[in-house]
């Protein structure tokens, strides 16, 4: 606990003296096994978290593990408050985080902290947190061993069971997610299923 309020407190110096270089040094401890996300966006990801000095673990990475649905709930389930990154064959970043753990069971599950969020889309929205929808909270994840990751019972974003290609994913947000004021956003060009290059998942280390 010491050395972590001690980190937070650097991070929090060196920001307000502007020392980018080492910022952006301290913002990728905060990430130690990598993502796919660049220095500006992992500190972004942190603010949505409110938690600039929060450290993550990586937990699971497509391009590595694999594109089964299998092969995400055998490294994701049972961990608790994770955070999915999607970055798509278009190169656009976006996703979630939940504070509830991944099961293979079907069935939505309550979490009113969860959201979503945009780093890199085709509509040149700045990096964007949606939060859940107070009506909705009770469909905030849904879980089906069939598939990766799937936030809201909408879906709002969903990763289908790749097989042995990459998955595909598909968007219909906002659904559970709040707009943010943003009128019909789509976090693809396009409302139809397409392929994504990558995604992960990271836990954050208590």
């Amino acid at each position: 606990m010491q050395d972590t309020t001690l980190f937070k407190s650097f991070i929090i110096e060196v920001e307000y003296f502007r020392l980018q270089g080492l910022l952006e040094m301290l913002v990728n401890e905060c990430f130690p096994d990598g993502t796919l996300l660049q220095s500006q966006h992992k500190k972004i990801l942190n603010q949505f978290y409110h938690e600039i000095s929060q450290r993550w673990k990586l937990i699971y990475k497509g391009s590595r593990d694999g594109f089964h649905a299998d092969a995400f709930h055998s490294r994701c389930n049972n961990k608790r408050a994770t955070v999915t990154i999607i970055q798509s064959d278009q190169n656009f970043i976006f996703r979630g985080y939940t504070s509830v753990s991944w099961i293979s069971n079907d069935g939505c599950k309550t979490d009113p902290s969860a959201f979503l969020f945009t780093l890199r889309n085709p509509h040149n929205i700045p990096p964007t947190k949606y939060s859940i929808k107070s009506d909705k909270e009770d469909e905030a994840i849904c879980h089906n061993s069939s598939y990766g990751p799937r936030f809201g019972k909408g879906a709002d974003i969903s990763v289908r069971n790749g097989g042995t290609s990459r998955h595909s994913q598909y968007t219909n947000f906002p659904t559970t997610n709040s707009d943010t004021g943003v009128v019909e956003l789509k976090i693809q060009s396009h409302p139809h299923p397409h392929r994504q290059e990558d995604h992960s998942g990271v836990q954050y280390l208590e």
